[in-house]
Order: structure tokens, then sequence, then C-alpha cells
């Protein structure tokens, strides 16, 4: 994917809405790598899943790394920590 759409066409956490040219180049290469067959594909830049706000794309699984990162957090953290704030 071509980095410069994030810049030019805004997907930033403070674009709200994402720009609808960010999202159809986002979506142009998830289709790509659904051609190439893949299975499953991970949003591993954390402003995609700010584009792309599904569990899937064309029945193929979307993991987005943010929440990933988010749950694994959670189950790994000091519950006791976490209590008090």
């Amino acid at each position: 994917m071509n980095l410069s759409i994030i810049k030019i066409f805004g997907i930033k956490s403070k674009s709200d809405p994402v720009h609808k040219n960010a999202v159809t180049n986002i979506e142009l290469a998830i289709e790509s790598l659904i051609e190439k067959k893949a299975k499953v594909i991970i949003l591993g830049c954390t402003e995609l899943s700010l584009a792309i706000n599904s569990p899937s794309y064309k029945s193929v699984p979307l993991i987005d790394s943010t929440m990933v990162l988010a749950k694994s957090l959670l189950i790994h953290s000091n519950q006791k920590v976490l209590k008090k704030l």
C-alpha cells in the first residue's frame, strides 16, 4: 500500500470521517490480498481499523491488531493494579 495516501487523504484518529479515497485504496489493497488467496488479513497499522471497521471483508476475516493488543494487555495485566485505577 502506498503510505502517502494516509497523509494525503486523512486516516489519522482526528479524521472523522476517514476520507473516502483512503477507504477505497485500503479496500483495493485488501481485495488484492484476497485475489492472492489470503485466508485472513491482519490490519497491522493502527489506523487501518479506523477506515475498515468490520470483522471481515467479503467473508475473509480481518484481524484488528489494535484490538488484539488491547485484549492481550487486559488478559495479562495485573488485575489488582487495574482495580485501583
